[in-house]
């Protein structure tokens, strides 16, 4: 059904383009408008994460971004940001990546880099919000945010 998923695109330094979807639930003309606010939000919180350009989104209907290409090497759609969240009813897992993950964002924790990014603090702590208000799991429940990180 058209308009129960948020899409975002992202660039990388080798032009190159990665995409993560996220399950949204019924969209009707009630919770449109704030949902688009939410969907707003979760790209901010998202583009704080990442190293990549958005350069699309879709939500039913699809928009285009135009964009320079990144120029950090490290910008890579490969590298990505694996999302664990959890169906709050039914307990199922959800997992979703974004790529272009930021990785300069991982704490050093008892001096070594930490793989998972803080959620209790700063960007962290704005895409899980973000993305709690918005996300579905696919049974269209409400979402709970576990773990945020980069696994090679």
């Amino acid at each position: 059904m058209a308009g129960e998923f948020f899409r975002l695109s992202y660039k990388d330094s080798s032009r190159e383009v990665g995409r993560t979807e996220f399950n949204l639930g019924p969209l009707t003309a009630g919770t449109l408008a704030g949902a688009l606010t939410q969907m707003g939000a979760l790209a901010t919180a998202i583009q704080d994460i990442v190293l990549g350009l958005k350069v699309g989104s879709g939500w039913g209907d699809n928009d285009t971004f135009t964009g320079t290409t990144p120029t950090d090497p490290n910008c890579q759609r490969g590298i990505k940001w694996t999302v664990l969240m959890r169906d709050n009813v039914t307990g199922v897992p959800v997992i979703n990546h974004i790529p272009t993950a930021k990785l300069s964002l991982l704490p050093t924790v008892g001096g070594s880099v930490s793989e998972d990014l803080d959620l209790t603090a700063g960007v962290g702590a704005a895409f899980k919000s973000a993305a709690e208000a918005l996300v579905k799991s696919p049974a269209g429940n409400a979402v709970t945010v576990e773990r945020v990180y980069y696994s090679d």
